[in-house]
Formats: structure tokens, C-alpha cells, sequence
């Protein structure tokens, strides 16, 4: 079942206001009882509804007068009497019982049709009052959720730019560190155009990546970070496949006498392919 547009064909508005079958009204209260949603809505309806009167009350629009009076029982004028005519139908016998029962019938006829004509107008009134508090109430809601998700776009700009900002320091950090030594790695090949740098901190082991110009890998392949140690290539991990990572902390390494990239197979190889190797450079 379409919750959503149930909700929306009005069924509920109706059953408030009494203009539901009884079948209808039997099925608003069974699935108000099934569907969360279709008991919220109609739970929030009904104490809009027990407050419009006060909150939300308004002069009727001037085309409802109208409408109003088109239902009104026809007026029919008593025929006027000749004085001359009475006199004559002195001699006439009236029946005063029909009379008294005409008397007692017709203010009935002129209740009732006065009553039906009340009740529409305070229906009509009520209805169209409730119209405009129901879409208010829509609007409001609408408002709301916009501005929820401009609220959430500003907390996660804030949130990006918190981080980034919070990256620029550490950086600024590292470079500017005395204990931090930095390692241009060239190209490997001379026809190549790549280049990059490691940040490398003698006192506490840590090491750095910055990025700076790679040939774009292959869709199977990844660079790989190395540090040549006692003459063997240790792995220091991955470079990242993000583009707007250009900055990398690597693992610890220790005694670290160069560093380098290769492109290997996506994942990383256990040691290194020499003739992809793209830069390298040496610790002084």
C-alpha cells in the first residue's frame, strides 16, 4: 500500500470533518492502527483541528455569502387579502383544524430548512478554515526540513574545512621541524617526468609523503612506497588512488639510507619491479 499517497487523497480531512462513509470510516481507523505513519498524521490533524478555532480564525471570503444564500429554502409572499372578499365569504365555513395543522407544519418545514442551512454554513466555514490551517501547517513543515539541510551543508563544510586546516598545521609542522630532513626523489630515467618528496625525521623514525608529480597509473597498477635499508627494499605501504590526497604519513622506518617508488600490481608487491621503478633519492 501507498502510505504516502493515501495520506495525501485527503481521506483523512474527510473523516475528521464527518464526510466519510461508514466503510471509509471503518478503514482510516483499521489502518491508523496498522501504519504509524497514517496514526501520526491523523493524531497531529486532530489537535490542529481542537485548536484551529482560536488560532486560526479568519473572516469567511466574501464569494462564500453567495453560496450561502443559493441554499437557502425559497421565501414564497402571502397573497394579499381584499377587504371586499371578506365580507362577502362571511357566509363560508372555515375548518379551523386544518388551519392549526398548517399553523403547526409549516414552522417545522422553516426550522429544518433553517437548521440545513446553518449547518452548511458553519461546515463550509469550518472546512475552508481548516484548509488554511492544514496548509500552513505543510508550509511550516516544509521550512523546516530545508533549513535542516542547509544546516547539515554548512556543518559539513565546516567539518572539511576543520580538517583540512587541521592537516595545513601538521604539515607546517613537520616541514618546519629541525629534526625533519627532506628527500627529493628525481626520476629514475631521464626521460621521465616525475618527481616527489619524502619528509623523514631522524629523531622519531616517521616519514612522509608529498606528492608532487607522478604519471597517472594504470587502472591495474599503484605506486608503492620503498625505503632501501642495509641495501634491502623495505615497504612503506601504498600511494594513494585519491586525487586530493597529497600528503602521506608512512610507517616507521629505521636507518633508512634511501627511498623510492615503483609501480607495481595493484595491491603491492613483496619486493621491488626495478625496471618501473619511477624516483628515488638519497638520505644525506
Amino acid at each position: 500500500m501507498d502510505v504516502k499517497k493515501y495520506i495525501e487523497s485527503g481521506i483523512i480531512d474527510d473523516y475528521l470533518m464527518g464526510f466519510v462513509s461508514e466503510q471509509e470510516r471503518q478503514e482510516v481507523q483499521c489502518l491508523s492502527k496498522i501504519y504509524p505513519e497514517i496514526n501520526e498524521v491523523l493524531r497531529s490533524s486532530e489537535n490542529i483541528m481542537s485548536t484551529w478555532a482560536a488560532d486560526f480564525a479568519e473572516a469567511p471570503p466574501a464569494h462564500l455569502r453567495a453560496k450561502i444564500l443559493d441554499n437557502l429554502p425559497p421565501q414564497e409572499d402571502l397573497p394579499k387579502q381584499d377587504p371586499t372578499e371578506q365580507k362577502e365569504d362571511k357566509s363560508i365555513l372555515i375548518d379551523f383544524s386544518e388551519i392549526d395543522q398548517d399553523k403547526d407544519e409549516s414552522p417545522k418545514v422553516n426550522y429544518w430548512s433553517y437548521a440545513a442551512a446553518i449547518a452548511f454554513i458553519f461546515g463550509a466555514i469550518m472546512v475552508w478554515q481548516w484548509q488554511s490551517a492544514r496548509s500552513s501547517s505543510l508550509e511550516m513543515k516544509d521550512e523546516m526540513l530545508v533549513q535542516q539541510e542547509q544546516m547539515e551543508d554548512l556543518k559539513n563544510n565546516y567539518e572539511e574545512m576543520a580538517s583540512a586546516m587541521q592537516l595545513k598545521d601538521g604539515l607546517l609542522a613537520v616541514v618546519s621541524d629541525p629534526d625533519v630532513q627532506k628527500i627529493v626523489l628525481g626520476p629514475a630515467k631521464e626521460d621521465m617526468n616525475a618527481n616527489s618528496a619524502m619528509y623523514w625525521n631522524k629523531v622519531t623514525q616517521k616519514a612522509y609523503f608529498h606528492r608532487l608529480a607522478l604519471p597517472a597509473e594504470p587502472s591495474d597498477s599503484q605506486y608503492q612506497l620503498w625505503a632501501i635499508v642495509d641495501g634491502k627494499p623495505q615497504s612503506l605501504g601504498m600511494v594513494s588512488l585519491e586525487e586530493n590526497v597529497a600528503w602521506q604519513e608512512l610507517s616507521t622506518v629505521e636507518g633508512a639510507q634511501a627511498f623510492a617508488i615503483t609501480l607495481e600490481p595493484m595491491g603491492g608487491s613483496e619486493s621491488p619491479t626495478l625496471e618501473n621503478m619511477m624516483v628515488i633519492g638519497t638520505v644525506s
